[in-house]
C-alpha cells in the first residue's frame, strides 16, 4: 500500500514529464492547448488507479497471510496432507488390488488438489519474489507441477511411475519439524555451492573416462564371444552326437559365451561400467573381464580412475562436510565469547557502580542471571578470567553485618561447595525424587561408614570387604565365563560328561556373579543413596547380564524344554544376551570406558543424523516403490520370451484361449500346469518369482532394505543391471530394455553413499571432539589462543631430555662415526633398501630357478649390508646411544632379522614355519625404512604413535563388541545350512568362523549376500529343524545396526583421530613453540648431559640466561630480573635440583598461558601440584628401592662379617686343638 508522500509525488512527476508538451501546445494553438489538458487530466488519474491497485494488491495478500497461511491450522492441514500423501505412497505394493489402488489413487488426488491450494495461497500472500526467495517453496512448486501432469497424463508405465515418484520428495518437508534436523540441514545447504561444483566436476571426470574408455575398448568383447559362440555350437553337436564336449580353442584364448554387464561398447555402458568403477564396488569384476579381453595394460586404465575418483575426489565430500562442521562450531564459540564480553563489560560497570552507590551488594559474576543459561548450556571460561575483583560483595553502609547463626556452617558448607562447583566449572545438581523420597540422615552420612545401619552393620563390613578384595577375581571368572560361553556353541558335539561338566561351571559362575551383585547390593545400596549400586548405569549393565544368565539357567528348567519354548525361540535368545558378559570388563577399564561413553554421549547428536538418512533412505525407498514394484519378476523358465507377458498370449484372442491347450497359446503362460525341463531333466511348474531379499521393491519394507544396502555400497551393481532388463508390469525382463532406469541408482548412490552417510562422520567428529576436550579439560567452548595453549602442554608432557654422548677416543670407532654420519652412506643405504624392496616385489610363482636364484642373491646382499650398517652404527656411536633411538632401535632388529636370515641361507636348512613368518614380516618391515624418510609420511607416522593409547583404547573396544556379536550370531544364527555365501570359511557355526565372518563384513564387503542368505535359508540339512521364529526376526536389526555401528561410527573414530592427531601435530609445527622447545632443551642438555631429567639449583641461572625472551631471561639480564623471573614460574628445588618436565611446563604457562583455570590443567595433570604430586611419587618409589638397596647391602655386609667371624672361630678352634 502506498503512502501519502507516494501519492503526492505521482501527480507532480506525471505533471513534470507532461509539462514541456502542454508548453509546445500552448504556443501552437487553442486544439492542441485542450489536447494538452486532458492529456494531463488522464496522467493525472494514473497514479490513483495505480495506487488502488497496489492497495488493493497488499490488502488482498495482508488478508491471506494474516488469516490462513500464518495461521497454525494451516500449517497443520498442511502437514496432515503431507503425511497423508506420504503414507498412501508407502502402502503401495506390488500385489493391490483394484480397491486398494483406487482408494490410494483417490487420497493422492485430495493431497494434490491441497497443495496446489496451498501453493496459490502462498503466491497470493507472499509474491513471486517471496515465494520463490525460500528454496523449500521451490521444491513444493515442483512437486505440485509435477502433480498437475500426473493428473493430466494419460499414459501408464515408467512415464506415469517417474511422476508419482517425484512427490515422494514432500517427506523432506517432515524433516523441517526438529530443531536438531533443521540445524543438521542447514550444515548440508551451506555446503550445497561447493558440492554441486564438486558433483559438475565429477561428472565431467566420469564422462572423460567414459569417453576414454569408448574410445580403447570398444568392441573389446566381440571376437570372446564369436568364440564362445563357436563353442556353444560345438558342445550342441556333440550333446546331439552323444560325445563328451571338447574345448575348441586352447587355453588363455578368452571365451565369452554371452556379453558382460559391463562393457564400453555405447556411451551409457561406458558412463555406468566407469561409475561401478569410481564406486569400488564390483569394480573387480570389472578389472578382471577387461584383463581378460584386452590385457593387463588395461588394468592401468581402472587404477587411474579408482586414485583420481575414489581415493581423491570422492574424500573432497567428506573434506567439506567436516569443514562445514568446523566453521559451525567456530562461529557458535564466537557467538559465545561475544555475548559473553558484552555481558560482562556491562557487568563490570554494574559492579563499578554498586561499589560507588549504596544500593546494596553485588552478586558475584557467576551468580548474575547474564550467565544463567550460558552457565546451563556449557562451561565459559571468561568467567573465571574475571578476576577475584568482580566477585567481592560490597556491604552497604549503615547496615550491620548479618549474625552468626546456627545454619550457618551449613550455609558456609553449601557456599563453599558452590563455589568449589564454580572452581570446576559445572553445576551441582538439585536434589532428585529419589534423594528427596530417602532418609536425610542416610543421604547426608558417608556412604561406606556403615553407622545407618545398626544391627546390621557386621553384614554391611563383610559385603564392603568383599567388595573391595574381589575385582581382579571376578575379571578373570568373567573371562573365563566368556570362554565358556564361546566354547558352548549350538553344534557343538561334546560328550555327555564334557555337556554336564560346562552346565556344572556355567552354574557356578552364575552363582558367583549373582553373590557378587548381592554383596554390592549391601554394600552400597539399590537405589535411595548417592552412591547406590543401580545408580550407575555399568552397574545396572552387570546387574541385567547376571539377571539374563541366571534366567537362562531358569527357563529351560522351568519349562522343561516345552515346544512352545522351543518354537519361539527363549533359549537361543537368553543365550545370545548371555554373550553380553564380555561388556562387564569394560566398567572396569579406564580407556575403553572413556571411548565408550563417549559415543554414548554422541547418540543425541547422531539422532538427527540417523533420522536425516533415515528420510533419505525413505525418499528413495518410496521413489523405488513406485517405479519398480512388480518389474523385478521373471519367470523361473530360462526359454521364457524375453518381453512376454507372464499371462501368456493366445492364438485366437483371450475368449478362445484353451488354458490345459498349449496349442491355443503362442506363447504359454508362466504358470501352473505348465511346465519346463530343469538342468537335470527334471520337470518343474512354471512360476512367477520375485527377487530374494535385499534385492526387490515390492513394497515399502523391502525397498528400505534394498536402499540401506545401496546407501552401505555393497550389492547395488547386481540390483542396477536388473533394473536395466525391465520392459513393464507383468513382462519378462529383456536385457538392456530400459537402460536409463540406472540413473536412479546413480543419484542414490552420489546422494546416500556419497553424501549422506558422510554426516555421520561429521557428527562424530564434532561430538567426539567436543567431549574430548571437556574429558580433558572440563571446558566445551574454547577461544582459540587455548585451544593453542592446551595443545601445547599436551605436546610438552611427553617430552624427554636430550641425552648428550661423547665422542669416541678410538680412531676406529671416529672414522665408523664420520661414515655413519655421512650423506653418502645414509644415501648408498636408501638405494639398498629400494633395491630389497623392488626384488620382494618382483617375485612370482612360476618362475624359473635361475630368476629365484639372482632374487635371492640380491636379497642376501641387501641383508649383509643392513647388517654392515648395524655395525657402523653399533662402532661409531656405541650401543647405548643405539638403543637410546627408537628408529635406530628399529633398524637393529631388522639387522638382526637379515643375519639370522643369512644364518639360516647358510645351513641350507629349511627353517620351520614359526621361524619363517617373522622372517618374512621383518623383510617386509624394511620399506618403513624407506618410507620414514619421506617428510610426509614420517609426520604420518608420528601422529599416529601420538594418538597410539587412544587408538588401542579404540581398537579394544572394537574387539570386544565383535566378539560380544560372534557370540550373538553364533548362538541365533549358528544353525544356518551352508550356502552360496554361507559356506566352510564364513559362517556362525562356532566362535572363530563366526569372528572371522564379522571381520569381513566389517569392511564392508559382502555383508549383504549373508543377511540375505541367512533370511532365505532353508532347514537345516543335518538335524531338518527349521529357523526359529527369533532368528527370523533378528536378521535385519542384527546385520543393519552392526553396519551402522562398525562401518560407520568405528571407522569415523579412527579417522577423525588420524585428523586431529595430524593437525595437533601440524599446528605444533606451524607454531614458534617448536623453535622455543628445542632451545631449552639444548640448554638443559648442556646442564644435564646424562639426560637424567635433574639438574643442580645453581645451574638453573646459567639455562634461564641461554634462552632467549620471553621463554627466557636472556644474557644481558640483570639479576633482580632473573630473581624476579623465577619466583613467577613457582617451581621448588628438590634436594638442591629442578626437574625438567617442572621447568618446561611452567616456562610454556608463564609465555603462552591464557588465564586457563586451574581445574583444566589438573584434567591435564600439567598443574604445578600435578607434577610435584607425580614427582614425590617418584621421589618416594626412589627412597624405598634406595632404601631396600641399602638393607640388602647391610644385610649382604652382615652375612660377610658373620661368615668371617665364623671362619675366624673355627681356626681359633682348630688352632686350640692342635695344640
Amino acid at each position: 500500500m502506498g503512502s501519502a508522500g507516494d501519492n503526492e509525488s505521482m501527480p507532480a512527476l506525471a505533471s513534470a514529464v507532461s509539462r514541456p508538451d502542454s508548453a509546445a501546445g500552448s504556443n501552437g494553438g487553442p486544439l492542441e492547448a485542450a489536447q494538452a489538458a486532458r492529456q494531463d487530466a488522464a496522467d493525472a488519474l494514473l497514479p490513483r488507479k495505480w495506487a488502488l491497485s497496489q492497495w488493493l494488491h497488499v490488502w488482498v495478500s495482508g488478508v491471506v497471510e494474516d488469516w490462513v497461511t500464518s495461521q497454525s491450522w494451516f500449517r497443520s492441514l498442511v502437514f496432515l496432507a503431507i503425511m497423508a500423501n506420504t503414507v498412501s505412497l508407502a502402502a503401495a505394493t506390488a500385489d493391490d488390488g483394484p480397491d486398494r489402488v483406487e482408494l490410494l489413487t483417490t487420497v493422492n488426488y485430495v493431497c494434490t488438489w491441497v497443495f496446489v491450494a496451498e501453493t496459490l495461497l502462498k503466491l497470493c500472500a507472499d509474491g513471486l519474489h517471496g515465494y520463490f526467495s525460500q528454496g523449500g517453496n521451490v521444491l513444493d512448486f515442483v512437486v505440485v507441477l509435477a502433480s498437475l501432469v500426473e493428473l493430466g497424463f494419460t499414459g501408464t508405465g515408467a512415464t506415469l511411475a517417474a511422476f508419482r515418484a517425484i512427490r515422494a520428495a514432500r517427506v523432506l518437508r517432515v524433516a523441517n519439524s526438529s530443531k536438531s534436523m533443521r540445524r543438521l540441514l542447514a550444515v548440508v545447504a551451506s555446503v550445497g555451492p561447493s558440492v554441486l561444483w564438486l558433483a559438475v566436476l565429477l561428472a565431467l571426470m566420469l564422462l572423460v573416462m567414459a569417453l576414454l574408455g569408448r574410445s580403447l575398448f570398444a568392441g573389446a568383447f566381440d571376437e570372446a564371444l564369436a568364440r564362445g559362440g563357436l563353442q556353444a555350437q560345438a558342445d550342441d553337436a556333440a550333446a546331439a552326437a552323444g560325445m563328451e564336449p571338447a574345448p575348441l580353442f586352447p587355453r588363455g584364448v578368452p571365451v565369452l559365451e554371452e556379453p558382460p554387464r559391463v562393457s564400453f561398447d555405447t556411451l551409457d555402458q561406458a558412463f555406468f561400467t566407469t561409475f561401478v568403477v569410481l564406486a569400488a564396488e564390483s569394480w573387480n569384476e570389472v578389472s578382471r573381464t577387461l584383463a581378460f579381453v584386452a590385457g593387463p595394460a588395461s588394468l592401468s586404465f581402472l587404477a587411474f580412475i579408482q586414485v583420481a575418483g575414489n581415493f581423491l575426489l570422492l574424500n573432497v565430500f567428506t573434506a567439506l562436510l567436516l569443514a562445514a562442521f568446523e566453521s559451525q562450531r567456530d562461529s557458535k564459540e564466537a557467538w559465545h565469547a561475544e555475548v559473553e564480553g558484552t555481558a560482562e563489560q556491562f557487568l563490570s560497570l554494574h559492579v563499578e557502580r554498586s561499589k560507588s552507590s549504596s544500593l546494596g551488594a553485588v552478586r558475584r559474576v557467576s551468580q548474575h542471571r547474564l550467565f544463567a543459561s550460558q552457565r546451563r548450556s556449557h562451561s565459559s571460561s571468561a568467567l573465571n578470567a574475571a578476576g577475584p575483583e568482580a566477585g567481592q560483595l560490597a556491604r552497604p553502609r549503615g547496615r550491620r553485618a548479618a549474625r552468626p547463626s546456627i545454619f550457618g556452617r551449613r550455609r558456609q558448607d553449601a557456599a563453599s561447595a558452590a563455589e568449589a562447583a564454580e572452581r570446576n566449572l559445572c553445576i551441582v545438581p538439585r536434589g532428585s525424587l529419589l534423594q528427596r523420597c530417602a532418609a536425610r540422615a542416610v543421604l547426608r552420612s558417608d556412604p561406606f561408614s556403615g553407622e545407618q545401619f545398626g544391627p546390621m552393620c557386621s553384614l554391611w563390613l563383610c559385603g564392603r570387604r568383599l567388595q573391595l578384595y574381589s575385582d581382579s577375581i571376578i575379571i578373570l571368572l568373567i573371562v573365563a565365563g566368556s570362554v565358556l560361553v564361546a566354547v558352548d556353541h549350538p553344534t557343538a558335539e561334546f560328550s555327555p560328561e564334557s555337556r554336564e561338566a560346562i552346565a556344572v561351571t556355567e552354574v557356578v559362575f552364575t552363582a558367583i556373579f549373582v553373590a557378587e551383585i548381592l554383596c554390592s547390593l549391601v554394600a552400597r545400596g539399590a537405589l535411595l543413596h548417592p552412591e547406590a549400586l543401580w545408580r550407575s548405569a555399568w552397574s545396572v549393565l552387570d546387574t541385567v547380564v547376571v539377571a539374563v544368565s541366571a534366567a537362562a539357567l531358569i527357563v529351560p528348567a522351568v519349562t522343561g524344554g516345552s515346544s512352545i519354548a522351543e518354537s519361539l525361540g527363549w533359549a537361543a535368545a537368553l543365550r545370545s544376551v548371555r554373550a553380553l558378559r564380555p561388556l562387564r570388563v569394560i566398567a572396569r577399564n579406564r580407556g575403553i570406558k572413556v571411548v565408550l561413553n563417549a559415543l554414548l554421549s554422541s547418540l543425541p547428536a547422531l539422532g538427527s543424523t540417523v533420522a536425516v538418512l533415515s528420510f533419505g533412505m525413505l525418499l528413495f525407498a518410496i521413489a523405488g516403490v513406485q517405479l519398480f514394484a512388480g518389474a523385478f519378476r521373471e519367470c523361473n523358465d530360462p526359454d521364457f520370451p524375453p518381453g512376454a507377458p507372464f499371462a501368456g498370449v493366445p492364438v485366437l484372442g483371450p475368449a478362445a484361449a484353451n488354458a490345459s491347450s498349449p496349442a491355443a497359446w503362442s506363447v504359454l503362460p508362466c504358470a501352473a500346469p505348465f511346465t519346463f525341463e530343469g538342468a537335470d531333466g527334471v520337470q518343474v511348474r512354471e512360476v512367477v518369482r520375485s527377487p530374494d531379499a535385499p534385492y526387490a521393491f515390492d513394497n515399502l519394507w523391502e525397498g528400505l532394505l534394498t536402499v540401506f544396502v545401496a546407501a552401505s555400497g555393497e550389492g547395488w551393481p547386481a540390483t542396477m543391471w536388473r533394473a536395466q532388463d525391465i520392459t513393464g508390469d507383468g513382462l519378462q525382463p529383456q536385457r538392456r530394455a530400459n537402460p536409463m532406469f540406472s540413473v536412479f541408482w546413480v543419484a542414490l548412490i552420489v546422494v546416500l553413499e556419497w553424501f549422506l552417510t558422510q554426516l555421520f562422520i561429521g557428527a562424530v567428529f564434532e561430538e567426539f571432539i567436543k567431549l574430548k576436550r571437556r574429558e580433558e579439560t572440563g571446558i566445551a567452548a574454547l577461544s582459540a589462543r587455548q585451544k593453542q595453549f592446551l595443545a601445547g602442554q599436551r605436546f610438552l608432557a611427553g617430552l624427554l631430555p636430550v641425552r648428550l654422548f661423547d665422542d669416541p677416543d678410538h680412531a676406529c670407532r671416529q672414522t665408523a662415526r664420520r661414515l655413519a654420519d655421512s650423506s653418502a652412506f645414509r644415501f648408498g643405504v636408501r638405494v639398498v633398501i629400494a633395491i630389497n624392496v623392488a626384488s620382494q616385489l618382483a617375485s612370482v610363482p612360476d618362475a624359473p630357478r635361475a630368476y629365484h636364484f639372482v632374487l635371492d642373491v640380491i636379497g642376501a646382499v641387501c641383508a649383509a649390508i643392513f647388517v654392515l650398517e648395524a655395525l657402523v652404527e653399533i662402532a661409531g656411536r656405541g650401543l647405548r646411544q643405539v638403543l637410546s633411538s627408537p628408529w635406530a632401535v628399529f633398524d637393529l632388529v631388522v639387522a638382526a632379522g637379515a643375519a639370522l636370515e643369512l644364518v639360516l641361507l647358510a645351513s641350507a636348512a629349511a627353517s620351520p614355519g614359526w621361524v619363517r613368518l617373522p622372517l618374512q614380516l621383518l623383510r617386509v618391515s624394511r620399506a618403513i625404512r624407506l618410507a620414514r624418510e619421506i617428510p610426509g609420511v614420517r609426520a604420518m607416522i608420528l601422529a599416529l604413535w601420538g594418538v597410539r593409547a587412544t587408538i588401542l583404547s579404540i581398537g579394544g573396544l572394537l574387539l570386544l563388541l565383535l566378539a560380544v556379536a560372534a557370540a550373538v550370531a553364533m548362538n541365533v544364527f549358528g544353525g544356518r545350512a551352508f550356502t552360496a555365501t554361507l559356506g566352510p570359511h564364513g559362517n556362525f557355526k562356532d566362535f572363530p568362523a563366526a569372528l572371522l565372518t564379522l571381520l569381513r563384513m566389517l569392511t564392508g564387503e559382502g555383508w549383504e549376500g549373508v543377511m540375505g542368505d541367512i533370511m532365505n535359508a532353508p532347514a537345516d540339512p543335518l538335524t531338518g529343524e527349521e529357523p526359529s521364529e527369533f532368528g527370523k526376526a533378528a536378521v535385519v536389526p542384527f546385520f543393519t545396526c552392526f553396519v551402522v555401528l562398525f562401518s560407520f561410527l568405528f571407522v569415523a573414530l579412527f579417522l577423525i583421530l588420524v585428523v586431529e592427531a595430524y593437525s595437533e601435530m601440524d599446528d605444533q609445527r606451524r607454531s614458534s613453540l617448536k623453535n622455543d622447545v628445542d632451545a631449552f632443551r639444548a640448554a638443559w642438555a648442556a646442564a644435564d648431559p646424562e639426560g637424567t631429567k635433574w639438574i643442580p639449583f645453581w645451574r638453573l641461572e646459567a639455562t634461564l640466561r641461554s634462552l632467549p625472551a620471553p621463554f627466557g631471561v636472556g644474557r644481558n639480564a640483570r639479576f633482580p630480573e632473573l630473581l624476579h623471573f623465577t619466583r613467577r614460574l613457582q617451581i621448588r628445588a628438590y634436594n638442591g635440583h629442578v626437574y625438567f618436565r617442572e621447568l618446561l611446563l611452567a616456562l610454556h604457562r608463564h609465555t603462552y598461558g591464557v588465564g586457563m583455570p586451574s581445574s583444566v590443567l589438573d584434567a591435564l595433570d600439567t598443574a604445578p601440584h600435578a607434577v610435584r604430586k607425580r614427582l614425590r611419587t617418584k621421589l618416594l618409589h626412589r627412597l624405598v628401592d634406595l632404601a631396600s638397596a641399602s638393607a640388602a647391602s647391610v644385610a649382604r655386609t652382615g652375612d660377610r662379617m658373620r661368615q668371617l667371624v665364623h671362619s675366624f672361630v673355627s681356626r681359633r678352634r682348630d688352632a686350640r686343638r692342635k695344640v
